[in-house]
This record gives C-alpha cells, sequence and structure tokens, in this order.
C-alpha cells in the first residue's frame, strides 16, 4: 500500500545517502603504486599537468589534494584547472579558480625508485567545488600561481596509464613520457550512485519491507 511505499522510498533514500558520504572519490595517492624518479614543477605560467578522470554515476568534489616534494604553502594561491576530454585530450577549460591552500602536511620518508631510495612527501590541500557529469571524462591539476606558491609534483605508477597531459602555460605539449607517472592525487567529494546501484539498493529495501510483512 501506500505506506509500504513510502516506507520502501525511505529506506531507499537512506542506503544511497550512506553510499555517496564524502570521502577519497579519486585515489592516485601514495599507497596506489610507486613513486617515480624524480618531482615535476608545476606554475601557472610554466610547466603544469593534468590527469584524467571518469566517474560512471556523477560526482561531487570538494578537494584537490596533491603530493610532492615540496613547495606548498598555507594560504598559498594555487590554480585549479578542469577542461573538459576532446578525442582523449583536454579540450574545453570548464573551470578555472584560484584557490587559497589550506593545508600542508609532510608525510615524511617515503619510498623511491632512485638512489638513495626514499624521499620526503608532502601533501597539499586546495578545497574547491565542482559536478562531474556521469560517464564523462575530464581533466583536472593543480599549479601554484606567484611567487612561493609553485610546488613539485610527484608522479605515481601505475594506477591509470602512467602518464599526464603537460602544459606549458596555457599552451598544450602533449601526453609526457611513463617514466613520468600519473599526477600523485586524490579528490574527496562525494559519488553519485550508477542506476543500476541504486536500483539494487531500492530493491534490497523493498526485499526488507517484505521480509517484514511476513514476519
Amino acid at each position: 500500500g501506500d505506506l509500504g511505499m513510502r516506507k520502501f522510498v525511505f529506506l531507499a533514500s537512506i542506503a544511497v545517502t550512506a553510499s555517496s558520504q564524502a570521502s577519497i572519490i579519486w585515489n592516485y595517492g601514495p599507497s596506489t603504486g610507486t613513486m617515480t624518479s624524480a618531482f615535476w614543477s608545476n606554475s601557472s605560467t610554466g610547466q603544469r599537468f593534468t590527469e584524467r578522470v571518469m566517474f560512471a554515476g556523477g560526482a561531487t568534489a570538494n578537494m584537490f589534494r596533491s603530493y610532492g616534494g615540496g613547495g606548498g604553502t598555507v594560504g598559498g594561491i594555487y590554480n585549479v584547472r578542469i577542461y573538459s576530454d576532446t578525442g582523449g585530450t583536454p579540450g574545453t577549460l570548464v573551470f578555472d579558480n584560484n584557490i587559497a591552500c589550506t593545508s600542508v602536511t609532510n608525510l615524511g620518508s617515503v619510498p623511491n625508485n632512485l638512489p638513495p631510495g626514499t624521499q620526503i612527501l608532502f601533501a597539499v590541500e586546495i578545497p574547491f567545488t565542482f559536478t562531474f557529469s556521469a560517464g564523462a571524462t575530464y581533466w583536472i591539476g593543480a599549479a601554484g600561481v606567484g611567487s612561493g606558491a609553485s610546488f613539485n609534483q610527484a608522479g605515481v605508477q601505475a594506477p591509470g596509464d602512467s602518464s599526464m597531459y603537460q602544459f606549458s602555460g596555457n599552451t598544450p605539449q602533449g601526453f609526457t613520457g611513463q617514466a613520468v607517472g600519473d599526477q600523485m592525487f586524490q579528490l574527496d567529494g562525494e559519488i553519485v550512485p550508477e542506476p543500476a546501484t541504486m536500483l539494487a539498493l531500492g530493491l534490497g529495501g523493498l526485499a526488507l519491507i517484505k521480509r517484514r510483512r511476513k514476519a
């Protein structure tokens, strides 16, 4: 009846909400592969990098966490850019904001594949808000703006294709070699469950209602 349907909708909404709590939604962090042999400078007016991301059901991100070899400063300004995808490369610029860094964390020594075998790694957090459309590919990156804000980006092999797309300021340069690795970064936010997942959650709620009625 109507009461049962309201219970079904309520339970399904709880399940969907629980599955989309804010957390790491894209993870190319230090634990996902081997850190590459060098750090790569990221500057809004010079060398900068982007990495492709895609969320099957869509997502809203609220934090860009970059890993690198230093140069990050709390209060320093960083330029976050997101491009749509055109033919497997960055296309239209859809997000372009200068944002203050809110946190820099020294993670200490981490394994590296060149002597002396370790590097000091820092996590730089830059808050932003962007909604990724379901199934669409985007390219995202962050670069320091102004004196003292440029930071050194770490690479990681190989959660993705072990390459980044490089720019010189605003000018596309092409893909990096695989020795560079993927951009070491994470996105925090909320993932929208895919339709099939939401259907399964809803059916689970309906089955629970039926079991309760039988009881």
